[in-house]
Formats: structure tokens, C-alpha cells, sequence
């Protein structure tokens, strides 16, 4: 999945979610601003997977029915595809 370019915010949708982490553990540092290193997108037998690596070297990991992401706050959600 490539945000590259999103400098603006992005939203992220998920339906029925199975699994959500969302570690504040920095391992890289703290970082009052939260940016994305990369966004990995996977399907899975349950739905799909997202994965995403902000700079300070957090992974937030979303499991879910359905997800999906709006960019810059506008237009209706896209879902995520390979």
C-alpha cells in the first residue's frame, strides 16, 4: 500500500475487527507527530490485514472483515486492495 505523498491525514475503517494492537513502545524515540514509514496490506482467510510502521518504529496491526482508508480527509473510503 503506498501513502507516499498522503501529507495530509489518513483514515483508517475497519468492520468486525478480529485483532488491534497499537504499541506506544518507541523504539526508535519519541515523536509528537505521528508519520508513516510503510503500510503493508495483506488478505487473509478472515478478511484483510494492515500493517503500519510510523517513523518512530511502532507497528499498529489491524485484522478485520473489511478495511478500508480515506486520504486527506475526503471522498468516501476506498477499500484497501493489493
Amino acid at each position: 500500500m503506498d501513502l507516499q505523498g498522503a501529507d495530509a491525514r489518513v483514515e483508517v475503517h475497519a468492520e468486525k475487527v478480529l485483532r488491534l494492537v497499537c504499541p506506544q513502545e518507541h523504539p526508535w524515540g519519541a515523536s509528537s507527530d505521528v508519520y508513516v514509514n510503510e503500510a503493508r496490506y495483506a488478505e487473509t482467510p478472515n478478511g484483510a490485514s494492515l500493517e503500519i510502521e510510523t517513523q518512530n518504529g511502532d507497528v499498529i496491526v489491524v485484522q478485520a472483515s473489511r478495511i478500508s482508508v480515506r486520504v486527506n480527509g475526503g471522498g468516501p473510503p476506498v477499500d484497501v486492495r493489493v
